[in-house]
């Protein structure tokens, strides 16, 4: 019978595809053309890999196309399957702790996985355990290049210099189960990484898939900012990104619900979930705690009788939450980590910064003028991953994904008319999202009178992207394309099938 019932499962997927034939052709195309694009004469050499990897990705990429085909009507599974399959592909082929700043984020995971829950440096640093510092030995490297696969997790206590102590530990709880999980069952050491990446891209799939079914408008673009290549990337590490960028695309999901809400539904149970939702983001990334500010852009009959003073209300307490979080926990928490050393030999001081502001007008509205020239850090970069020492993608895709994002933004069509007012008013806080970022860098990151900004980079703006095909759309069709829905879709995977193909390519 399981035979039987095996046999009908494959009969009925390879008649699907022959139904989408087309689709698949056009994936494959798709996936070949970036796979040509980022082949050098190292992948000629010995090429077993990369074709396994290639027939991997084609493979997924056909199964998710069916899938879709089937569940058109139920884009939040779409968008769960699609995030976890490539997801768990980038789990288990990006190189260990090979993610920016990944090192420091799996050591505060480790000390989540036991309880530390708040870490405090004590004279010689904070107390890990030496299979933390194994896995550092081994940064960089893949499975096939140690024996991080066959070796015990050492549990002797011993001293590290960071742990991302300013971080809420809400944003390792995810991964810190997951290294509870590989420590409880006595697996091998690569398996407190992994495990601790799969439950962190496991729980970013799963918001993702909560906004998407949350958001009664714009379903499609959601789907497409939140499987970003380097954001699934991020994801899928052990990373605090992975609570960022999820709680994040949830904020604008739950905020496009606000705004398209019968009227006066937004009560007190809707406030506190949003204003909830804002402090868990904010206090991960300080920035985003303006996302409070979305509240004031909700009609004000959508909500309850009296209910939109307790809306101003959220905005104060959330506001002044984050202002403490920052003032007497995060930012004296820096200084307990590397960040000193490079306070000190570059002269970042936030106090000196305010100071030289306050003492220099003329020169601090230039900087703050310059700001647009920054955007270019939204459109650079989209398609390479790793450390910024060692970037690894594709300059010939990292030229064309962000006309695909641009295009999306502006040309998706939507069916619900975005009064003019509302954009405008969701655009002024992306633009203090974006600016607060800059300015928060600037004070510490940069060196005292600099004029120009260090420290920012492509990821950090990610939750904002969920925003942009609602500010800056320009297609009002209402009659909804399932072809260029298709289309969109095949391309988006086609993407984050490129980002495997990337690794495999480059790191081994």
């Amino acid at each position: 019978m399981e035979l039987s019932y095996i046999k009908n499962f494959f009969s009925s997927y390879f008649n699907e595809s022959l139904k989408n034939k087309k689709y698949l052709v056009l994936y494959a195309l798709f996936v070949l053309v970036t796979a040509l694009s980022m082949l050098s004469l190292n992948n000629y050499y010995n090429p077993k890999f990369e074709i396994i990897i290639f027939l991997l990705v084609l493979f997924i990429g056909i199964f998710l196309i069916n899938f879709y085909t089937k569940h058109t009507k139920e884009l939040h599974k779409v968008a769960f399957l699609v995030i976890i399959c490539f997801g768990i592909c980038s789990v288990l082929l990006t190189p260990i702790l090979d993610v920016c700043d990944e090192q420091e984020h799996f050591t505060r995971a480790e000390l989540t996985s036991k309880g530390d829950f708040f870490p405090q440096n004590n004279e010689n640093g904070f107390k890990t355990i030496q299979g933390t510092l194994d896995l550092i030995g081994n940064s960089e490297s893949t499975i096939f290049e140690t024996d991080v696969d066959t070796k015990s997790i050492n549990h002797t206590t011993v001293n590290v210099s960071s742990v991302f102590q300013q971080n809420p530990f809400f944003g390792y709880l995810a991964s810190g189960i997951g290294v509870f999980l590989a420590k409880l069952l006595d697996l091998n050491l690569i398996w407190m990484l992994w495990i601790g990446r799969f439950f962190n891209i496991l729980l970013y799939a799963t918001l993702v898939s909560v906004a998407v079914k949350k958001s009664p408008i714009l379903k499609i673009p959601l789907i497409i900012m939140a499987a970003i290549p380097s954001a699934v990337y991020q994801g899928a590490s052990m990373s605090i990104d992975a609570v960022i960028f999820g709680v994040g695309i949830v904020v604008v999901a739950y905020f496009f619900n606000m705004i398209k809400s019968k009227d006066f539904s937004v009560g007190k149970k809707e406030l506190a979930i949003f204003s909830s939702l804002c402090i868990i983001l904010g206090l991960c990334k300080l920035p985003f705690l303006a996302f409070i500010f979305l509240l004031i852009l909700v009609p004000k009959n959508k909500f309850s009788v009296n209910k939109y003073l307790y809306g101003l209300l959220c905005i104060i307490i959330v506001s002044i939450i984050g202002l403490i979080w920052s003032s007497y926990y995060a930012i004296p928490s820096l200084t307990n980590s590397y960040r000193m050393e490079y306070y000190i030999v570059n002269n970042v001081s936030a106090s000196g910064q305010i100071n030289y502001i306050l003492s220099n007008i003329p020169e601090s509205i230039v900087l703050i003028s310059d700001l647009p020239n920054y955007l270019t850090s939204i459109t650079e970069n989209t398609f390479y991953f790793s450390y910024e020492g060692n970037n690894y993608g594709s300059k010939f895709i990292d030229s064309i994904y962000p006309m695909f994002i641009g295009g999306i933004c502006l040309l998706y069509p939507y069916k619900n008319q975005i009064s003019n007012k509302l954009r405008i008013g969701v655009f002024l806080i992306v633009t203090l999202i974006f600016s607060g970022t800059y300015m928060i860098q600037y004070l510490t990151w940069s060196p005292v009178g600099s004029d120009i900004i260090f420290g920012t980079q492509f990821r950090y703006f990610i939750p904002l992207f969920s925003l942009f095909p609602f500010v800056f759309g320009i297609n009002n069709n209402t009659n909804r394309n399932e072809k260029i829905d298709m289309i969109i879709m095949i391309i988006t995977i086609g993407f984050l099938g490129a980002g495997m193909l990337a690794t495999s390519f480059n790191c081994y």
